[in-house]
């Protein structure tokens, strides 16, 4: 019983990790109405929103924060791009909010805190692949993989550099503010 009372964590830090928690589903909520329509799947901020959760917080909250995201827009609340819902989470644009929760888990092999900017973009790179990687073979199911491929990655990797790389420098800037161990 003693141990259980000792892992147990203490209020204060139930209260930041649900702060945390909020925060980042706020963001993602925030960042996935800041869009360029393009068909079937439109260009967010939300890939950055996650790199950016996972290098400040580490990727455990990360993960929690693009959890809750989901969590929310399953109720029909409208933190997605473009749909709410099941519409959001079985149409052609779900295997991409699936993949930012792997995205996020995955930072915790390549964000460090201190690390130069091209090793900050290399992960980065890393981490927003699983996302595009789960996005295209969930696409893929609706409109082939040619044109899941014509119309879910390739309009994206320019876009998608620029975040990251953009991320990858605001991050490497502000280290002093980001975990030291994820």
């Amino acid at each position: 019983m003693d141990y259980i009372i000792r892992t147990l964590p203490s209020t204060a830090n139930l209260r930041k990790s649900l702060g945390i928690c909020v925060f980042g589903s706020l963001l993602l909520a925030i960042c996935s109405q800041i869009q360029i329509p393009l068909w079937p799947v439109p260009m967010t901020l939300q890939t950055a929103a996650v790199l950016f959760l996972a290098y400040r917080f580490g990727s455990t909250h990360a993960v929690r924060a693009v959890l809750a995201w989901v969590l929310v827009g399953s109720f029909n609340l409208p933190v997605f791009s473009h749909l709410t819902g099941i519409g959001a989470l079985s149409g052609p644009s779900a295997g991409y909010i699936y993949g930012m929760v792997l995205q996020a888990y995955s930072a915790r092999w390549f964000f460090k805190s201190g690390l130069s900017i091209p090793r900050l973009i290399a992960g980065g790179y890393l981490c927003v692949a699983l996302t595009f990687i789960v996005g295209y073979a969930w696409l893929s199911g609706f409109v082939g993989t040619n044109m899941a491929f014509t119309t879910g990655v390739a309009p994206f990797l320019l876009s998608e550099s620029l975040k990251i790389i953009v991320t990858s420098w605001f991050c490497n800037q502000n280290s002093s503010r980001c975990v030291h161990t994820i």
